[in-house]
């Protein structure tokens, strides 16, 4: 969380349930996340 209370990563699941559930892709990812550690493809 930042000071503002308002989370600023998420995890590739978390992105990928948000794009199911909107029906629109999401924007590029800029680094890696717990679940996608680096070293399989990520940005």
């Amino acid at each position: 969380m930042s000071v503002s209370g308002v989370r600023t990563a998420y995890g590739h699941q978390e992105v990928a349930d948000v794009e199911q559930a909107t029906g629109r892709k999401p924007r590029e990812w800029r680094a890696t996340s717990p679940d996608n550690p680096p070293g399989d493809g990520a940005a």
